[in-house]
């Protein structure tokens, strides 16, 4: 292998690695942290994170992914399954990079960090919309191009390694 070979291979792997954990902690601690310290009065949607969320499936991942699409509508079934796969591909670089550095396929790299980012985007949206919605001061935001610092982060990364 040629030396930017492995440069190009490792930067896509860290990409997808660090664009799963940017994921895991809208779906999973930005979920959890809604309902921590908080008691929702009578007649209101909510009840419990355990009711809401964990109820949902056995796997914490996935309950939050299903109250995430089902409850707020804040992704799509596109968006879900999109995400279970780059669970997957991440799964599959961690546990099998040495033989993937080998012969790792820049196109799927490439299509896996776009569903990566475009599912970040729309939760790292709603979850400044959610944050900051209602504030006064926020009401001249651009609701379709707002995004958090997890996102800013990733294309930031991005960003460098392309320079």
């Amino acid at each position: 292998m040629k030396p930017e070979d492995v440069r190009e291979h490792l930067s896509h792997a860290g990409l997808i690695l660090l664009s799963f954990e940017l994921l895991k902690k809208l779906v999973i601690e930005r979920v959890k942290n809604f309902y921590a310290n908080t008691f929702f009065g009578p007649g209101l949607p909510f009840k419990t994170y355990e009711h809401d969320v964990l109820a949902r499936h056995r796997d914490v991942f996935e309950a939050s992914l299903l109250y995430l699409r089902d409850h707020f509508d804040a992704i799509s079934a596109d968006e879900m399954d999109a995400i279970q796969e780059i669970r997957k591909y991440r799964n599959r670089i961690a546990h099998e990079l040495p033989q993937l550095i080998l012969d790792m396929d820049a196109t799927q790299n490439e299509l896996m960090l776009i569903k990566a980012r475009t599912c970040l985007f729309r939760l790292s949206n709603f979850w400044v919309y959610i944050n900051v919605g209602a504030d006064p001061d926020f009401r001249d935001t651009d609701w379709e191009a707002a995004a958090g610092d997890d996102l800013m982060l990733l294309d930031q990364i991005i960003e460098h390694l392309a320079a």
